[in-house]
């Protein structure tokens, strides 16, 4: 019970000691607002240190009064020398008695804080001078920390480019009116690269796109060239800063159906010299890049690129077996024994670098198998004893080579090649509504290399559709 009222005793005495305005801290206070700031650490020195509750409370001070003069400063109410002398006189204090951890920061802070006032003055300075992208710059350099001038600096910032907006609006007009396109392009690209997106640019350059693309336009109507206009029109849509009256859009609808009608009349005119499937398609895919996707457009090269012939070793196939080789490996394989060229990607025949035990020369074979899906109705090619044969040594008049197509296991055209088949066979055979074609090749001739060299090759074989 007395420990209780002794500790209540001392707690009213510290109270009246914090309250009492002759209290040590008190007088620490007086000295740190004077600037006297040896006299307030020998003091502290001498009646605060080891006392916990004064210690606390003198720190308190320092942190409470630093502050309070932060905010003055900040608000304007007091100037940069009052406030420089505040810091130094806290900072001194505390590199004796290092009692405020931190207080470095605050250093660090006023010297921003005053090169964001500085840059206030010197906004003012280029406002004054109507060097507006300098004020500019200037006034974005103020911190929001700096409470007595940053809101005015946003205003400085909105009235300066707003006066600078204008000017250079202005200035555009003119060039603008005296046709002057590129003067007045570089003036708003060089303000644009400046400020950025202004909603009074994009004005003017609606205008100024507009206007060029109209007289342009109205240029390519009188030359005639329809196909420039088309094209011009289309580039023009990416543009965001045209605007199309209803005159040039009706005009460039008119002049685009003319090109599409003339582009399929030509299509059909090149079909027409020759079945020229492929012709007609080159012409109909050249209108689409020129004057853009349209439906009838699209509908015609449909039409003309489903009756193209189809290479059939373009098609992947689905098994192959032995020795069946797909795509030339000698010239004296593309060309027949009259030297008949032929297009060494399409041939199909048989070939080993070394001899092997294949069936090739018996009567199942090698082959080869392509999925036609039932889309194709004629399959035409050629089919010759290769050039290679006319080399042959010694006696072969017991080999032969044949080849046979199947169409879903029935067979659709078969050719024999013997010593004395010196003409190539063309054949066009019926492959409607064939699911699975089935090339086999039988014979071949080993050379002294104990390579095996085909006597006969297909090739050139094309799929059409009706």
């Amino acid at each position: 019970m007395k420990k209780r009222i002794v500790r209540f005793l001392v707690l009213i005495l510290a109270l009246c000691i914090l309250l009492s305005g002759c209290a040590p801290t008190s007088r620490f206070a007086r000295h740190v607002k004077k600037g006297e700031y040896q006299k307030a650490v020998n003091f502290y020195r001498r009646e605060l240190y080891g006392k916990t509750l004064l210690e606390i409370e003198s720190v308190s001070f320092l942190r409470n009064y630093l502050n309070g003069k932060w905010t003055d400063y900040l608000e304007g109410k007091i100037d940069e020398g009052a406030f420089s002398t505040v810091l130094s006189t806290v900072e001194r204090i505390d590199s004796q008695l290092e009692i405020l951890p931190g207080l470095h920061k605050n250093s660090s802070r006023f010297a921003d804080i005053k090169a964001s006032k500085e840059s206030y003055a010197l906004g003012l300075l280029f406002l004054e001078d109507e060097n507006y992208l300098k004020a500019i710059e200037a006034f974005a350099g103020v911190m929001r920390e700096d409470k007595e001038n940053h809101a005015k600096a946003m205003e400085k910032i909105e009235q300066a480019i707003e006066i600078y907006e204008a000017g250079i609006l202005e200035l555009a007009r003119e060039r603008l009116a005296e046709n002057d396109y590129n003067g007045a392009m570089a003036l708003v690209a060089e303000a644009q690269n400046s400020l950025g997106e202004m909603e009074g640019f994009d004005e003017f350059l609606c205008r100024f796109h507009t206007e060029v693309f109209a007289k342009r336009f109205e240029g390519l109507v009188e030359s005639g060239d329809d196909l420039s206009l088309v094209k011009a029109y289309n580039e023009a849509k990416a543009n965001g800063f045209i605007a199309f009256s209803p005159e040039i859009t009706a005009k460039y609808v008119a002049v685009r159906s003319s090109c599409i009608q003339e582009a399929i009349e030509e299509a059909e005119e090149v079909f027409l010299q020759g079945s020229d499937y492929a012709g007609a398609v080159a012409v109909l895919k050249s209108a689409v890049l020129d004057l853009g996707e349209d439906a009838e457009l699209n509908a015609k090269l449909e039409h003309y690129e489903w009756h193209i012939p189809v290479d059939l070793v373009s098609l992947d196939y689905t098994e192959k077996t032995g020795m069946i080789c797909v795509g030339n490996i000698s010239p004296d394989i593309s060309r027949d024994v009259k030297k008949t060229e032929y297009n060494d990607s399409t041939l199909i025949y048989i070939y080993s670098e070394i001899g092997s035990s294949s069936s090739s020369n018996k009567s199942d074979g090698d082959y080869v198998i392509y999925p036609l899906n039932r889309e194709y109705t004629k399959l035409s090619g050629v089919a010759y004893r290769p050039y290679i044969t006319s080399r042959f040594g010694g006696d072969w008049s017991n080999l032969s080579g044949r080849v046979e197509i199947f169409g879903d296991g029935s067979l659709l055209f078969s050719a024999r090649m013997t010593e004395v088949t010196d003409e190539a066979e063309s054949f066009e055979i019926d492959v409607t509504g064939v699911q699975e074609l089935k090339i086999k090749m039988v014979g071949f001739w080993q050379s002294f290399y104990f390579e095996c060299w085909p006597i006969v090759v297909v090739g050139e074989m094309l799929l059409t559709r009706d």
